[in-house]
């Protein structure tokens, strides 16, 4: 009779600076593959629900990604589609916000006004157009900020 003993994972030697980032990204595209496989079921993704959740966990890059991509899939709304616009400078934002060097804040901030820009221009009666003008008045906050910063 034979014993069963426990499927015993031999450990790997710890890299941190290689197994956070993979990891990070091979789940979130894991997760973007799962979520293009149900929109491929469902006709329509739940687009603002998964943006938020990549949003909250900080996957910024995969965020933009997402936003760059989905007009093309044909899977979400035309009125999310109409606002992507709006939400790639939202998430430049929040972004830049948690950026160290300021040169990279700055950027990001630049390029968030030039998204909010073309979507109030586009989008000027969008139920959103309050928000984006809002947005804009928090990046020439952000931007005060920074110079008192380099000031000091």
């Amino acid at each position: 009779m034979h014993r069963l003993i426990p499927h015993h994972r031999p450990s790997r030697p710890s890299n941190r600076a290689h197994s956070g980032s993979s990891i990070v990204r091979c789940r979130a595209a894991s997760a973007l593959l799962v979520l293009g496989i149900a929109a491929s079921a469902t006709a329509v993704e739940p687009a603002e629900d998964f943006l938020s959740e990549l949003e909250s966990r900080g996957y910024y890059t995969l965020a933009l990604e997402y936003l760059e991509r989905l007009p093309e899939t044909g899977t979400a709304t035309p009125e999310f589609v109409e606002s992507i616009p709006y939400r790639v400078g939202d998430v430049l934002v929040q972004s830049a916000l948690q950026q160290r060097t300021l040169s990279r804040k700055q950027d990001m901030l630049d390029q968030a006004q030039k998204s909010f820009d073309a979507f109030l221009k586009e989008q000027r009666d969008s139920p959103l157009a309050p928000a984006a003008r809002g947005r804009l008045g928090d990046i020439t906050i952000e931007r005060a900020r920074l110079k008192l910063a380099e000031a000091d």
